[in-house]
């Protein structure tokens, strides 16, 4: 996880968000914000060991996709058309439809 801190905020406030857990955290320095980190991700594994839920992990944003090959060329076409990588295009009809 990347931490932005700014040197010259004497209160740091983090938060991981994910789709539907969210891990909250502060302190005063670096020092104290990772511990406090390591403290709020037991917690959250304790909570969620508890209900008998898996921990939610956050997305790569990498996933293998198989097409028939006719679906594949006509994806491929409708990007030209557009003028959009393959990739792009896939994600924006993808975000269309979710």
């Amino acid at each position: 996880m990347t931490h932005l801190i700014d040197a010259l905020i004497a209160k740091y406030i983090a938060h991981r968000y994910r789709e539907q857990d969210v891990i909250t955290f502060q302190g005063k320095t670096v020092e104290e914000i990772e511990k406090r980190f390591g403290d709020s991700v037991d917690d959250y594994l304790g909570f969620c060991a508890q209900r008998g839920e898996k921990p939610d992990k956050p997305f790569t944003g990498r996933r293998m996709l198989r097409l028939p090959p006719e679906l594949h060329r006509r994806a491929y076409l409708g990007a030209q058309r557009e003028g959009k990588s393959l990739n792009q295009w896939i994600s924006d009809k993808l975000l269309e439809l979710a």
